[in-house]
């Protein structure tokens, strides 16, 4: 019985350790594309500051 609960305690632990490696990598492919997006943004800024002048 109480091996049971040891093996149900690690497959816990081992899944809660999978899920934060995903949502890390998640998170990081995340923000580089806003820092990919925010560099777009800035270069049509400035394209469109040299268009008026």
């Amino acid at each position: 019985m109480i091996y049971m609960l040891g093996v149900i305690f690690a497959l816990f632990y081992l899944y809660s350790m999978m899920e934060d490696v995903a949502t890390r990598k998640v998170s990081n492919k995340m923000s580089g594309l806003k820092s990919k997006y925010d560099d777009a943004v800035k270069q049509y800024n400035l394209v469109q500051i040299f268009k008026k002048s």
